[in-house]
């Protein structure tokens, strides 16, 4: 299964439970980081109209229609215009048509949020002309994952807009997913809290990557950052590399061989704000446990190499990633995770 061709079906339970915002009271430790310069978007309630864009691979009438499915049953409006259509090689359009698109949905009144239909490649590639002015003026609920990292990542630091690592279009086709993506942005609840979905209750069997574990005990509080972990070591060493500094870092991957994530690891290691991190999450490493060489590390054995002596709180198996359960993280916001217990709290609305 490749990154670019990654939709599922399920009918699984949501690992989700709300909190009450009293709760938040007395637990929540002084961040480091403050949330002062959020930007936070208006909430997304049903009637609203979410404008759907394709900043990387092309998408396939079929899965678009899909995908509009999709939306229209979760009570939302679809807008979208002809640059979403057809394909440019690989790419949905020219970078000067995606990044068009882009500033089109951010300008548009009438759209309320903007989700990416799917993801693939070439979000970097339209980064450096991006108008961060425009986008700050004209804040909205921006979602995707996988290639939208770049874009999730940069638009949050370059903004102070809170944006989210959700479902892209074609993946909202799961219970989990519309319902977690819901609770988020519709910002009815203060504080959620997320924890390992219970795959060994499920009839399919899973591989390993699917079981979650604790690499560094402990708890922390910080702001939340992160995505594919492809998409962060490409933006390592370039303009738009982010900031760890005092974050929460959530990272997933799908179908790449154990000595690709050390390579991939081993680099945002060596970048220049990594180690200052807070803690790590890791999501669902699909599909990343199979290697060609006999004698190869398992994922979990370089994930505890890679990560083992960081000295922060990290877990692994999170409902985060290319799976039928990907749930959505509000990036620029406070969260805790408690490694030891395998959870992560976010612990405030990130709409308005």
């Amino acid at each position: 299964m490749e990154r670019r061709n990654f939709i599922k079906k399920s009918i699984a339970v949501p690992a989700v439970s709300l909190l009450p915002a009293s709760t938040l009271m007395g637990m929540t430790p002084t961040l480091e980081t403050t949330t002062e310069e959020l930007v936070l978007p208006k909430r997304l309630t049903p009637g609203a109209t979410l404008g759907l864009i394709a900043p990387g691979y092309a998408v396939s009438s079929e899965k678009l229609q899909e995908a509009i499915g999709y939306i229209e049953d979760l009570g939302y409006k679809v807008y979208h215009t002809t640059r979403i259509e057809g394909n440019y090689g690989y790419l949905s359009n020219t970078d000067e048509e995606r990044l068009a698109d882009l500033h089109h949905m951010f300008r548009n009144p009438d759209v309320d949020g903007i989700l990416c239909v799917r993801g693939g490649y070439g979000c970097t590639r339209i980064l450096p002309n991006i108008d961060w002015e425009l986008i700050k003026s004209n804040p909205k609920v921006f979602a995707g994952f996988s290639d939208i990292t770049a874009l999730l990542n940069t638009m949050h630091e370059k903004t102070g807009l809170v944006c989210f690592h959700a479902p892209v279009g074609t993946t909202l086709d799961t219970d989990f997913n519309r319902e977690h993506f819901q609770k988020i942005i519709d910002g009815n609840t203060e504080t959620v809290t997320l924890s390992p979905f219970p795959y060994e209750l499920e009839e399919k069997s899973y591989g390993p990557e699917f079981t979650p574990y604790t690499i560094c005990e402990g708890e922390s509080t910080g702001i939340l950052a992160g995505g594919n972990l492809s998409l962060l070591a490409a933006m390592t060493g370039t303009p738009f590399e982010p900031d760890y500094t005092n974050k929460i870092v959530f990272i997933e991957e799908i179908e790449e061989e154990p000595y690709r994530i050390d390579r991939m690891l081993t680099q945002l290691r060596q970048s220049a704000t990594f180690n200052k991190a807070k803690g790590v999450i890791l999501g669902i490493f699909n599909g990343c446990n199979t290697a060609r060489n006999p004698d190869s590390f398992s994922l979990k054995e370089v994930l505890t190499d890679r990560f083992g002596d960081m000295n922060i709180p990290i877990a692994y198996g999170l409902p985060i990633g290319h799976i039928d359960e990907n749930a959505t993280l509000p990036l620029g916001v406070p969260v805790t995770l408690n490694a030891s217990e395998l959870t992560v709290k976010i612990l405030t609305n990130s709409v308005i």
